[in-house]
């Protein structure tokens, strides 16, 4: 059952590629440091897979079936997140009541993708969403906050984007322990207000949630010609 009180429309620029995973882990200065390397000195394959690699961070993308998003230059997506009814001691009416339940699961979809969010039965495509083959990470939450963040997020500084160039267009990796010490203090002051502050809703923004904490998987299913990214506690 989605939680419409906490449904979250966005756009990215040029951007489908998402990070999910522990707040306190996707903004962590060293991890943005690596996700900012491998996002300028790489091409689009090999930076999902590398954040991939990242420890307790998952790196998934989501596609429309359409190419319109493509000549507009936005990945407008919604992000549903799913509350489960199967709690003792409760009925659905309480559930429909309060609706404030930690979410327990998570769609991210692409607005072209043809699903008909309305009537869109979860129970028939459950078990298609979650076969082994569309795993892509299991990850661990241990702040009570899960987020939801662009591969390329201009809500956050590019100070990690500055590697000198070789003459034949390749970029030299410049480590962490080279980056000016002021603006690295900086940063890690930005990414320390983002953590504290609550979901937003922004064009380009990461988008936080209240979860319970445990561990989560990260699905990357295929519907109706569309790519969308599925997380569910375990």
């Amino acid at each position: 059952m989605s939680n419409s009180r906490l449904e979250v429309s966005n756009s990215c620029y040029k951007n489908n590629d998402f990070i999910i995973g522990d707040t306190k882990d996707v903004l962590d200065i060293k991890n943005q440091y690596l996700i900012q390397t491998y996002f300028v000195t790489n091409d689009e394959f090999d930076s999902v897979k590398k954040v991939n690699d990242i420890k307790n961070l998952s790196c998934s993308s989501i596609v429309g079936d359409g190419e319109e998003e493509y000549l507009a230059g936005y990945c407008d997506y919604t992000i549903y997140p799913l509350i489960d009814i199967k709690i003792k001691g409760s009925g659905i009416s309480d559930i429909l009541k309060k609706n404030n339940h930690a979410p327990t699961g998570f769609f991210l979809i692409h607005d072209t993708t043809a699903i008909h969010r309305r009537d869109f039965d979860l129970y028939d495509n459950f078990f298609n969403f979650t076969k082994k083959k569309y795993l892509k990470k299991t990850i661990k939450i241990t702040s009570k906050s899960m987020c939801f963040a662009p591969l390329c997020d201009s809500e956050l500084s590019s100070i990690f984007y500055d590697h000198p160039m070789q003459s034949d267009g390749k970029r030299i990796i410049k480590p962490f322990e080279e980056f000016d010490k002021e603006k690295v203090k900086s940063f890690q002051k930005e990414l320390n207000k983002l953590k504290k502050q609550k979901k937003k809703k922004e064009h380009g923004s990461i988008v936080k949630y209240a979860v319970d904490n445990g561990t989560y998987d990260v699905y990357r299913p295929e519907y109706n010609g569309g790519g969308l990214i599925f997380v569910l506690k375990k």
